[in-house]
């Protein structure tokens, strides 16, 4: 079947619409049931092509374990004693971030999303086993455009999430797992109301994809932090919903699609304004959402309203822009826990852990730092390169380069000075 589905993979990839993994899948089925094939193969083998192709797991003995994980909803139960554990997990500790008790907890557990770089190589192994060797020390990150768009468009996502399954969605923060105190996860969400019992207990992983193509295949790295997420908090499902935005509309382009009703199925306004903190220096970026799919007028007034807080007098809080949003295009893969594969990759998890407190115990006595340092050898610096007074932007993408909107009292923000939570993350959110 593979000839067959190169051909159609290549012939969607040539489409300018986004297709989805199982919207390939629903064109063979036409040819699948005139040749009179069995269907339920066809998509298994289509299932491990698509993963093989997307995921971008280096290992093959994984390959199988994503795949099956990836369910159908018709296979979904209603998860056991499902009120117990949600109990549980409400009653549960969970340090609020940035601060001292939360970079404690961060130093003392893998965490969910930064569970992969285990398995993935030795570069990124090195990586992850200096962090939780190392003592813990508050980081300033500077943001990218990539991670901006993706923590400024997380509750845009969870808003549309409940708006399609008809669910209440309860954010948690750091959760040990009960039994293995060296793993540990933050998940974006649980779903505590549905009018679907079925739906009850679901855990909810959102990436808002910036650049990258949305398959409806989870990336290698996502789908193990769903499953370590799943694991730790004991809970049997995960909906990885993925969205892909157009934040390029202007003010005139958002309103006109309204009225000429051409709008996808859910839009909004996204208010950005700043807040400096004259004692530390810093400046922080705080978004206002809108409600979503109002008419023309309500969000001109919801619009108007919220604009009226930033005075020009105020040097420390200023309006920067405003985004006008519709959703192009979602997915909501459904992953199953897959104990199978947690009771594979368990060995390693241990045996990384131990690695991490025996280079501990070593470098309790190392008062010079020579041990560190032949332990984790600094990268030479790199030569500083020609400045040139010219911009060279290189970019992948077609979307056009923004400014900020900032009054003319006002400084642009510096990206040193940008303080935004980036944990463990070298993508979209």
């Amino acid at each position: 079947m593979e000839p067959i589905f190169d051909v159609l993979r290549e012939l969607s990839e040539k489409n300018e619409d986004i297709v989805l993994s199982d919207e390939m899948f629903e064109l063979m089925k036409p040819i699948i049931q005139k040749f009179n094939i069995n269907q339920h193969k066809v998509y298994n083998s289509w299932k491990n092509y698509e993963v093989l192709k997307h995921s971008h797991c280096n290992n093959e003995d994984e390959l199988t374990y994503i795949s099956d994980s990836m369910i159908s909803r018709d296979k979904v139960e209603i998860v056991k004693n499902v009120e117990s554990k949600l109990k549980w997990l409400n009653g549960l500790p969970q340090p609020e971030q940035r601060t001292p008790e939360w970079y404690s907890y961060r130093h003392t557990v893998i965490t969910a999303s930064s569970m992969s770089q285990i398995f993935e190589g030795k570069s990124k192994y090195k990586n992850i086993l200096k962090e939780k060797v190392l003592p813990e020390k508050e980081r300033q990150f500077s943001s990218t455009a990539a991670l901006s768009h993706g923590v400024r468009n997380e509750p845009v996502a969870q808003s549309i999430y409940e708006m399609l399954t008809e669910t209440k969605i309860s954010e948690y923060g750091c959760i040990k797992h009960p039994s293995i105190p060296y793993i540990g996860a933050s998940p974006d969400g649980i779903v505590t109301s549905s009018k679907c019992k079925k739906k009850l207990g679901h855990m909810l992983e959102i990436k808002c994809l910036y650049s990258r193509k949305l398959t409806g295949i989870p990336l290698y790295k996502y789908w193990v932090q769903c499953q370590i997420q799943l694991e730790v908090c004991k809970l049997e499902y995960c909906d990885f919903f993925e969205i892909k935005l157009n934040e390029n509309l202007s003010e005139e382009e958002f309103y006109s699609k309204i009225r000429d009703k051409t709008h996808k199925q859910f839009y909004g306004i996204v208010i950005e304004y700043a807040v400096h903190d004259s004692e530390t220096n810093k400046t922080k970026n705080n978004w206002i959402y809108s409600p979503i799919n109002l008419t023309e007028q309500e969000f001109i007034t919801w619009s108007s309203n919220n604009l009226k807080q930033f005075s020009e007098n105020d040097e420390n809080t200023w309006y920067v822009r405003s985004y006008y949003w519709e959703l192009l295009k979602y997915s909501n893969r459904l992953i199953k826990r897959n104990r199978e594969w947690f009771k594979y990759i368990r060995p390693k998890i241990d045996s990384f852990w131990k690695e991490v407190e025996d280079k501990r115990e070593i470098l309790k006595n190392d008062k010079s730092g020579e041990i560190q340092q032949t332990m984790f050898p600094e990268k030479p610096e790199k030569p500083e390169p020609l400045k040139l007074d010219i911009c060279l932007i290189d970019t992948d993408d077609d979307e056009p380069i923004s400014t900020l909107n900032v009054p003319e009292n006002k400084s642009p923000i510096k990206s040193s000075n940008l303080e935004i939570c980036l944990i463990d993350s070298d993508d979209e959110i």
